[in-house]
Formats: structure tokens, sequence, C-alpha cells
């Protein structure tokens, strides 16, 4: 191995054994600045930086861009460990707005990302302005060091920033090693599954960080201002749906439930990396390289964690509906949803499935008698319990008074055509001559034939 830099005139005579080399190294100007494995650092102060070497023309207003020369300009900024990963987002994220507009590689971009985009690259001779500090002094002679990481998520994007926090006495010390920003996938997601997605992108980070570290990590806590994510975190993954289990698994055996805690969206640095803007703090200095103001107090004054149950967490449920409850509250609850299937026959043939079903649960818990179904080997008998659950969504007033004996109100549209339930409870109403047969139905296990009303009768499905 050989180029070895760095800002060390002893290190470096004990390298190179040139000493006049040295002095001159060391003694170079602060605007000095070395190239280390594609970044910027400056020995003099011992700080990281970046340069952008953009072509003028690229500054342009005139010229529209287009995608290729977005993406180009995107990628030419070297960040692999994500200083710079609040500004970059934006762009990442403008380039996902491009992707959906449809335009080709060569093709000039809408006017909408067209301003999005001058606003993003005014801000880059910006960049030349960060100085981050390649080693925090605190941080190797401390004696308390910990790991905090930050996430958060919006319906654009969802980030990790993860620092180290150092204690020496009453002195405090908060650094940034690193951080992950990701844009939303294409396919639409609930912000809580996003948070869930930045929880596991900040638990990946941090578990990496702890790896590669040659320090001893006293503690690491895990701060998301999503209380869906803390509650998911803190309940049993089997109830959850996979999407959520899976995850919730994943963060539960690479860390422990009691390192979560909440934080306020106003003290989440996260939440930087995960939002289009233009008033950006290009300086070391800045909130996203110090860290939030509470890590420099004492833990007492940390935001507490408190979490209650949220009813938003119910939606990630896997529902165990049981039979009882469900046949006797309402036939729609063992129905098939008509706006899954685009064919009559393929949604009759799935709600024939649904009976099967119900059919093996009610002779393996005893519950045959506790509702009337269909005769599931019957077609007919499954398009009749199709039309009776249509009724019952669109005249469910009408059928309720009729089974109380009562007369449907003057009010209702059926009203004059004299409805009328039959012995099936289907709804139907006089005029005409019926040519639909009543169809067989299961009734305490006795099946009643079909009949064919005398009296003037017509359908109503």
């Amino acid at each position: 191995m050989r180029s070895w830099k760095s800002n060390s005139r002893k290190v470096l005579l004990a390298i190179t054994g040139q000493s006049t080399q040295n002095d001159k190294y060391i003694e170079e100007p602060l605007s000095r600045h070395e190239k280390v494995l594609g970044m910027w650092w400056s020995p003099a102060e011992d700080v990281l930086t970046f340069f952008e070497n953009f072509p003028e023309q690229i500054y342009d207003e005139n010229h529209i861009p287009t995608k290729r020369q977005m993406l180009r300009i995107i990628m030419t900024v070297f960040d692999p460990l994500g200083l710079l990963g609040f500004h970059i987002i934006s762009a990442k994220i403008l380039m996902q707005e491009v992707w959906r507009s449809g335009v080709s590689w060569d093709e000039p971009v809408r006017i909408e990302q067209q301003d999005k985009w001058w606003k993003w690259l005014r801000c880059m001779p910006a960049i030349a302005k960060i100085r981050v500090p390649r080693c925090d002094p605190l941080v190797s002679g401390g004696e308390r060091i910990q790991l905090h990481t930050f996430v958060d998520a919006s319906v654009d994007a969802y980030a990790a920033v993860v620092y180290l926090r150092a204690e020496k006495g009453s002195i405090v010390s908060c650094c940034l090693v690193a951080s992950k920003t990701r844009v939303a996938p294409l396919k639409p997601l609930s912000i809580p599954r996003l948070e869930l997605m930045g929880a596991i992108l900040g638990l990946r980070l941090s578990k990496f960080i702890s790896e590669e570290l040659s320090i001893f990590i006293e503690k690491r806590v895990f701060w998301t201002d999503s209380k869906n994510v803390l509650c998911w975190i803190k309940s049993d993954a089997r109830k959850f749906h996979q999407f959520v289990a899976v995850r919730v698994g994943e963060i539960l055996e690479n860390s422990r439930v009691d390192e979560w805690r909440w934080v306020p969206s106003g003290d989440n640095v996260a939440d930087e990396g995960t939002k289009f803007k233009h008033d950006v703090e290009f300086n070391g200095a800045a909130r996203w390289y110090i860290g939030p103001s509470f890590l420099y107090q004492a833990e007492k004054n940390w935001p507490p964690t408190d979490v209650n149950h949220n009813h938003d967490n119910d939606k990630e449920l896997i529902c165990h509906v049981g039979l009882k409850t469900a046949v006797r509250s309402s036939w729609s609850l063992i129905s098939v949803d008509p706006q899954r299937f685009s064919k009559w026959e393929k949604m009759r043939n799935a709600q024939s499935y649904v009976f099967m079903f119900l059919q093996k649960v009610t002779k393996r818990t005893n519950l045959s008698k506790l509702a009337t179904l269909p005769k599931i080997n019957d077609i007919a008998g499954v398009e009749c319990f199709i039309i009776r659950c249509c009724q019952e969504e669109v005249f469910a007033e009408e059928i309720h008074l009729l089974r109380k004996g009562k007369a449907v109100l003057k009010t209702s549209s059926i009203f004059k055509d004299s409805p009328y339930l039959d012995e099936y409870g289907l709804l139907r109403v006089k005029g005409r001559i019926d040519a639909v047969q009543h169809v067989p139905f299961i009734s305490h296990n006795r099946i009643l034939p079909p009949k064919v009303s005398s009296s003037p009768q017509r359908n109503c499905g």
C-alpha cells in the first residue's frame, strides 16, 4: 500500500522518511485539499468537504434539461456517508417525478419539474461551505459513548440519520456518522408503513456502524416520531399482516424494545431528509451535522416516551371473524366483494368456495344450525344468495320492516309495487308472473323444496 496521507508530521516522516516534503505538505495553506476515497479532505483543518465541478453550461437556465442530463448530474455527487443526504434526496424525489411524467431519456422535462430543478441546482455551489470534522476528539476519549439513530418518513421519501454522543464530565458532544435516504416506492404505501421502512433502514445502518466502529458503544437509542411504529414494536408481530409482521420481527431480532423511543417531529433530525426544502443550511454547524439540541442535555430532559394504543394500528391487524358473529350480524360478512371481479361467473365461483369453507368449519365446530345457508352445490342457490346480499344493501330499511311484519314506508321507492318477503327472505314485488323459481336453501339441516307461487309476481333482484 502506498500514497499515504496524514495531518501528522511524525506519521508522514515514519512512513516516507522525507522530512522536507512532509513539512511542505503540512504547512500548505488551508485551501489545500486532498482526495481520499472519492471525498475531499483538508489535512490542515482535518475536515471533510465537497466541491462541485459541474460545467458552466449546466447552470444555463435557458437550456431545458433532459432526464438523462438530470440523472448524470445527480450521480456526479459522490457522498458515500450521506453527509449531503438532506439535499441529494430532493433531487432523487424530483427524478422520480420526472420518471412518473413519462418523458423519454432525451426529451425535455416538463415546466413544473424544470422550476424545481433550477431551485435545487442553484444551491449546489453552496456545498463548498460545508466542513464536517473527520474525527471528534471527545468521541475518541469520551467516558460514555452512545449511538443515536433518528428515522422518519413522508409521502416522498424515508430516511435514517446516525449520531455519536460522547460525554466527558459535564461536556457533551454529538457528531454525524452517516445517513441513508431512500425515495418512496412507486407503489403507494401508507405513511405508517413508510415509517416502518424508515425504522428498518435506521436499524440496518446502526447495526453496520456498530460493527465497523472500534470504540465501545455503551448504549443504542432509536428515535421515531411515529407512534404507530412504536405500538407495532411493543406488540406481538404475529397479530399483523405479513408486511408489518416481517419488519417488526427483524426489529425485535436486532434490537430491544426499550431502545426505541418517541421524539416530536420538530426535534426529529431525519425529517430534514424526507421533505423538499429550499431554505437549506450548508454549514457544519447546522442541526443535520451536530444533532438535535436535546441530546446535549441530561437524559432526564429527553422527550418522554408515552405510547398509547393508536386505533390506526388496527388496520394492520389480521381479522379473525367468528362464524357465529358473522352469520348472525349480516350476510355481507360472508359474501365476496363484487368490485374485485370483472365477470359474474368468477364472482359466483368465488362465493361457492366461501360456502365450501363455511361447510368445513361448521362440520368441525358443530355450528351447522346457526344460520340458513344456500346449498353450496347449487349454482342457482349461490346466485340467489348474491342477489339477497344486494337487496339487503339497497333496501335494508324495507327488508327490516317486512321482517317485523310491518308495511313499507310510503316514502320508499318500491312502496307502490307492494313488496313482500318470500319464504326464503328474498324481496319480491307483485305485478306479473315470476318466471324465476325459488331456490332451495338449507335451513336447520332440512332442505326446503323449490316452490312456484300461483299469485302474479315479478322479481325485484
